[in-house]
């Protein structure tokens, strides 16, 4: 904010209830008062339910309270940008936007004293733009009057009532096609329409629609707000659930679950719950068929809905910005052994397989493997036993790299492994003690890799049925998870005799310890 002349760099949605409040957004000092009187108390738009991915905030939180970290979701595999820039291509919502461009040109249309759209004008745009009074609740009120020149997100009703308009003049500014000025909304120079766009700007203009059209920001004023904000949060944890592939039920029906599952986590019930169930329904709805006319979302005739590649692609773009770790398949080929490790922590097997692939092929064999080496000596048991594994799938060419693990002591005996695998000479046996380290090493990481069952089914490897002598040596073991190790294998192991023997030798550990 630097003098009267210039428009001050606020959120739109904040300029938009200062001009409702007769605010001159011009004047840096109004805008100081306002925001120090107001916001001290909160936006007049402060709903609990607001939020387009506010569930997201909320998992980040109790991860950081927790102090641990999210689980990253499934690797996508996504199209090219040349596919994606064709899908947004065809996007109905551009296709309003750019007509709303021509509309808006060619108009030049006038504010009344009050800096809002006149009724002529408005009723024009959406002649227009074939939008007419709201059908989405007839019974709702009237978008109430913006003031102050130049505000892109409110308009004069239309017949009464309609966000419709206003829905379209907020994704022209979030398109980049229309600009603030002072003689109110306009067609930006630099970027009057979206169809000659080149793909990387056609990608972002869509995306910020995308992002635009999840939230319900046009029902900010309503008296019944919270009940669009409800929709928001749900139309979030609906694309959610269809990009990590949980099974969904027919739309309406999924959508009427999300809301109750909204609605008991934010503990409200009784006359409010109700109240807020029909206006959140018909929201979402209506937010799910903007999607799907933005090319986001697919439904079928039977109310199946399904993310379409676009939609996936806008969705891990808004999660990767969220702090979620949202691996695309392939997208790791140039990344570091450390990077590659972390992210395939997350992958199955087919997966990994592919990603390594990619990785692989970008650097020769022996450098790959010293590469993968050095995350095993810094690593934790985990990271270690996926590193060496890839050096495995490398192959015996990396024989060079892997020989030289052999001085380092906590991949020795990994490596030894490896090279007997091999059938070359690793020149001498692992001792007991490296038995044991390797053994409760594999067990650590399988504990943080393996499901319950998978995990019970892995112990096999590490001390089969016909060896529960095995067991004897680990409680020696110079590791710090011995007792953990032990403890596992005492509750899950298959084998009974191999349970009980290591039920025995965890609390031998426990009285060293003591």
């Amino acid at each position: 904010m630097t003098g009267r002349d210039e428009q001050v760099d606020l959120d739109p949605d904040l300029v938009a209830i200062m001009r409702h409040e007769g605010v001159d957004v011009t004047d840096p000092v109004a805008v100081q008062n306002w925001l120090e009187q107001t916001l001290s108390d909160g936006p007049a738009c402060d709903s609990p339910l607001a939020g387009d991915f506010g569930f997201l905030d909320e998992m980040l939180d109790e991860a950081g309270a927790a102090d641990s970290q999210l689980p990253a979701l499934s690797p996508v595999r996504l199209p090219s940008e040349e596919q994606l820039a064709r899908a947004a291509a065809g996007s109905r919502i551009h296709t309003m936007i750019d007509r709303f461009a021509v509309w808006l040109e060619t108009a030049d249309p006038d504010y009344t004293e009050d800096g809002v759209l006149g009724p002529e004008h408005a009723r024009a745009a959406a002649r227009a733009l074939g939008i007419g009074a709201s059908t989405e609740a007839p019974e709702r009120a009237a978008v109430p009057p913006q003031t102050g020149p130049g505000q892109p997100l409110g308009s004069a009703p239309v017949d009464g009532a309609h966000p419709d308009l206003l829905r379209v003049m907020r994704l022209a500014l979030a398109s980049g096609v229309g600009a603030e000025t002072a003689r109110g909304l306009r067609v930006a120079p630099e970027r009057p329409r979206l169809a000659p766009l080149g793909d990387g700007e056609l990608l972002e203009a869509w995306l910020e629609c995308f992002a635009t059209l999840t939230d319900q920001s046009e029902y900010c004023l309503l008296p019944e707000h919270d009940g669009f904000h409800l929709a928001e949060r749900v139309v979030g944890l609906l694309i959610y659930g269809l990009y990590v592939g949980g099974r969904l039920r027919p739309l309406t029906e999924e959508l009427a679950q999300l809301i109750e599952d909204v609605l008991a986590d934010e503990r409200i019930d009784g006359e409010r719950a109700e109240r807020l169930r029909g206006t959140a329904l018909a929201a979402s709805v209506a937010a799910v068929e903007r999607l799907a006319a933005h090319g986001a979302l697919d439904v079928d005739p039977a109310g199946r809905v399904t993310l379409t590649p676009l939609g996936l692609w806008g969705a891990h773009e808004l999660f990767d910005a969220a702090g979620l770790a949202a691996p695309v398949l392939g997208g790791y080929a140039r990344a570091s052994a450390a990077e590659l490790v972390e992210a395939l922590a997350g992958y199955d097997d087919a997966e990994t397989a592919e990603e390594f692939e990619g990785w692989a092929a970008q650097r020769p064999a022996t450098e790959a493997a010293r590469e993968l080496v050095e995350v095993a000596r810094d690593g934790d048991s985990r990271s270690r036993a996926l590193a060496m594994e890839l050096i495995g799938r490398l192959g015996p060419d990396t024989e060079p790299a892997v020989r030289a693990a052999l001085r380092e002591p906590v991949v020795r005996p990994y490596a030894w492994r490896l090279l007997t695998d091999w059938k070359r000479d690793p020149g001498g046996e692992l001792t007991a003690a490296e038995r044991a380290w390797l053994a409760v090493d594999s067990v650590a990481a399988l504990a943080e890799a393996s499901d319950p069952q998978g995990f019970a089914d892995a112990l096999l490897d590490v001390v089969p049925v016909d060896r529960p002598e095995l067991v004897d040596e680990l409680w020696q073991a110079d590791h710090p998870q011995t007792g953990t190790a032990l403890d596992l294998l005492g509750q899950l192991h298959p084998d009974a005799r191999v349970a009980e023997r290591a039920r025995r030798a965890a609390a031998k550990v426990k009285a060293k310890t003591l």
